[in-house]
């Protein structure tokens, strides 16, 4: 049966925990000079006689004692394999773990881009087609701050929602929503308290178009398939 090369990362993880036993006894430590750099060919077996070496090198060579009772080199190799298989359990189980975090939270920034997106669209349907119906919105002229700022919605709005040309669409949306904090809510009182001024959504949807703006646009986006 051919033997399955060891990944070099695991090595690693060894060396690490070689300098953790010396440290803890308040001494210093050094590597030994065959496990600097592991070949890529480097076998279980082989794997485990270097790490044997290595461990004995740590506790015995620098007169730090792991558990008492050990005080000759032939009790450690086995300890030494018994932390390396834990080790490896561990790296894989965290590489395992972690493997699916860039996904997800992939998956949620695009959500975040899309709600956000669509949140902002209501506001400039309401301003420009008076769908969802609000009163104050009636006769609006186009050719306002308010039809201005409805055009810069909806075309922003649907850029970022569909994830085209993300970041400068989401800059531009963030810098509109603090103008309207500024021009239509801030002047009522209470500055840095949005809530009663009701400024609260102008003030959260314009700090997340800047994040998107920063981070970019996420996943099921355009830009990310160009």
């Amino acid at each position: 049966m051919a033997r399955r090369p060891i990944e070099e990362p695991h090595a690693q993880l060894v060396f690490q925990i070689g300098d953790m036993l010396v440290r803890h006894r308040g001494r210093e430590s050094s590597r030994s000079a065959a496990f600097t750099k592991l070949p890529a060919s480097t076998t279980s077996r082989n794997t485990r006689r270097l790490v044997r070496t290595s461990i004995d090198y740590f506790l015995v060579g620098n007169k730090t004692l792991m558990l008492a009772g050990f005080i000759d080199g032939r009790c450690l190799p086995k300890l030494a394999e018994m932390i390396l298989t834990g080790v490896f359990a561990m790296s894989t189980q965290a590489r395992s773990a972690s493997s699916s975090v860039p996904a997800l939270t992939g998956y949620a920034h695009a959500l975040l881009r899309i709600v956000a997106s669509y949140l902002l669209l209501t506001h400039a349907s309401a301003k420009l087609f008076h769908v969802p119906h609000i009163a104050m919105f009636d006769g609006l002229p186009l050719f306002s701050l308010l039809g201005a700022a409805g055009i810069i919605e909806l075309v922003g709005g649907m850029l970022v929602l569909v994830g085209f040309l993300t970041r400068a669409a989401a800059f531009v949306l963030s810098g509109e929503l603090a103008f309207a904090y500024f021009i239509g809510h801030a002047p009522k009182g209470h500055v840095f308290l949005p809530l009663l001024n009701q400024g609260e959504p102008a003030v959260l949807l314009s700090f997340i178009f800047l994040f998107i703006a920063a981070a970019g646009p996420g996943a099921w986006s355009i830009d990310a398939r160009r």
